[in-house]
């Protein structure tokens, strides 16, 4: 897949352990959280840039949830480059196309890069059970705060949204 801009290597490296593991075939893929010292662990390694010599087996849940993480950890939202209006009133795969379109690089580029990743999941549905509403379930929620939303209920409903939105972008890069 070609993008507007640079992937993070980290994302990059990531997704190739998680499928060089054949995390795609695990259950629950993305939804199982991995040992927690496992995780941190592993954290540490690619924040001290010491993940290329990683030799032994890692749990692919690890390699699923550091790509969740990454995203939640993010300062500034992958989603919050675009007004909520507009994720909100997205009713298709082609609406979402259309919203995507107007987000800024790098948002652009690594969210289609997220939609074909769940979209490489999702193929596999019949072994791991992660359809593209799956995908969006689990992944939806990192892409996004609710702290600008004063009124709790807009925050509930919107994070609905989101998780409706994420889906129709991965059912258009299908």
């Amino acid at each position: 897949h070609g993008y507007g801009a640079k992937i993070p290597k980290v994302l990059e490296d990531l997704r190739k352990g998680l499928f060089g593991a054949q995390g795609y075939e695990q259950v629950g893929i993305f939804r199982l959280a991995p040992n927690a010292s496992d995780n941190k662990a592993m954290k540490v390694r690619i924040n001290k840039g010491d993940f290329e010599s990683i030799e032994e087996k890692v749990d692919v849940n690890v390699y699923a949830n550091l790509i969740k993480e990454w995203f939640r950890d993010l300062p500034d939202p992958l989603l919050n480059c675009i007004n909520p209006d507009l994720i909100e009133h997205v009713q298709n795969a082609t609406h979402a196309q259309n919203v995507v379109q107007q987000f800024p690089e790098p948002n652009q580029s690594i969210f289609l890069w997220l939609c074909d990743m769940c979209v490489d999941i999702a193929r596999y549905e019949k072994t791991n059970k992660m359809s593209t509403q799956n995908m969006a379930i689990v992944v939806g929620p990192n892409l996004f705060n609710t702290e600008k939303f004063e009124n709790p209920m807009k925050a509930m409903t919107y994070s609905g949204k989101v998780v409706e939105f994420v889906k129709y972008a991965i059912d258009w890069r299908v």
